[in-house]
């Protein structure tokens, strides 16, 4: 799983977009609730001029960022997952 989160860190600095977040879900959920769970990292990426441009077009985008990206260990190996852009967003057209 380690590589695929780095795999998933690169790719999104090279897109443009930044690690503004980076949360350990199992270990979280662990500590919190003393739940066991796959090995699981979420993180928020988050690209400023797409951003701006989100935000500058409709106001309440800001509850969809940043956007996650998960990481998590799968029986096969691991699995990197993130939301269709497209999808997302026809979720604010008016």
């Amino acid at each position: 799983m380690a590589t695929q989160y780095h795999i998933a860190k690169t790719l999104h600095g090279a897109k443009g977009f930044g690690a503004s977040s980076d949360i350990d879900a199992s270990a979280s959920l662990k500590a919190k609730l003393g739940a066991d769970l796959r090995p699981r990292r979420v993180l928020g990426a988050c690209n400023p001029k797409l951003a701006h441009l989100a935000l500058s077009a409709e106001d309440k985008i800001g509850v969809m960022l940043p956007c996650s990206v998960i990481v998590q260990a799968v029986e096969s190996g691991s699995e990197v997952a993130a939301v269709n852009p497209v999808a997302f967003a026809t979720t604010t057209q008016r």
